[in-house]
């Protein structure tokens, strides 16, 4: 056994992190870069930025031609962006849909505020975010369909059960009833001194990609989403993840929206797998669907853009029968 000295020992710990760093930066491919940038760009003349309790969010809002009869609002999955759900807006902008998507506190081009008590990152802000967009961007009066992704279906259900009238449907991909799972055990790895995660953060953005997509993903979107999770700063996506316990407390569990709402799954998910998203299927009314995407896994959109959208433009125009 080797008999070093604490110093020795954090000056290998130093080098492995360069190593791990240079690593990093030679995987890195410029192609990946440009996709979570290109988003962004693509839609410049439609962003806005909106005031929150800790700071500004980013926000799409592309009005549309008002012949639809539904507004569409994207809520993205944990630590993620609203560039995930390029696919998707990109077709339901092309049909003339008011489309609004944001990044959430803490990610994307938001502000990422440092919270020393980790409130700024508590699931109730994120679901107060997600009201304060679906406030500011749709009239009193416009019906919306709110879609979110994985932790973005929680918010995305506690924001449609809090303004039913106007939320008339709601899309969960890659959803699950998260707050009857024990979510504190999961994320064990994210109360490590931050210090220990900012030396393992590739690792993290790797050991992401792996889970969210399936086996037969082109490399350039694996690239894509690890260079996305690899921007998270540290403070953000620990806080994020040490407050996620807190929606198993009664009093965070959702309202079910009184509606048939579309549930959307991946075949390979590992992250909510298809027997997690059937229990939340059993929650949902009774009129609701649960679609199964062959050759995809968490992030479906993306693996299989044409398959969700053709799913939600089905789900929208039954519910506007």
């Amino acid at each position: 056994m080797l008999d070093l000295t604490f110093f020795e020992i954090l000056g290998l710990l130093f080098v492995l992190q360069l190593i791990l760093r240079m690593a990093w930066g030679l995987w890195r491919h410029p192609v990946a870069v440009k996709r979570v940038e290109g988003f962004y760009e693509k839609y410049n003349d439609q962003m806005t930025q909106v005031d929150t309790h800790k700071g500004r969010l980013m926000m799409l809002d592309h009005k549309g031609d008002g012949e639809q009869g539904v507004g569409l609002l994207f809520v993205h999955g944990s630590c993620a962006r609203m560039g995930q759900f390029e696919g998707q807006i990109e077709y339901f902008v092309n049909k003339g849909y008011h489309v609004v998507a944001y990044d959430a506190i803490g990610c994307g081009r938001s502000d990422k505020p440092v919270c020393m008590d980790g409130s700024t990152y508590h699931p109730k802000r994120f679901v107060d975010d997600a009201r304060l967009v679906l406030n500011t961007a749709f009239g009193e009066n416009e019906k919306v369909v709110v879609i979110g992704h994985s932790f973005g279906c929680y918010v995305a259900m506690q924001t449609a059960s809090s303004d039913p009238e106007r939320v008339i449907g709601t899309v969960y991909i890659g959803g699950s009833a998260v707050w009857l799972d024990n979510v504190k055990s999961a994320t064990k790895i994210f109360r490590l001194p931050n210090a220990i995660l900012w030396y393992i953060r590739p690792l993290l953005g790797l050991g992401f990609a792996s889970m969210a997509l399936a086996p037969g993903s082109c490399k350039n979107l694996r690239k894509q989403e690890a260079e996305a999770s690899s921007r998270n700063p540290v403070h953000m996506f620990s806080a994020f993840w040490r407050n996620i316990h807190h929606v198993t407390h009664p009093d965070h569990h959702p309202v079910i929206p009184e509606h048939a709402s579309l549930l959307i799954s991946g075949r390979h998910d590992k992250i909510t797998p298809v027997t997690k998203a059937e229990q939340l299927a059993e929650l949902l009314h009774d009129d609701s669907e649960h679609v199964v995407i062959e050759d995809a896994s968490h992030q479906s959109m993306q693996e299989q853009p044409e398959a969700v959208c053709s799913h939600i433009e089905d789900y929208i125009n039954r519910i506007l029968q």
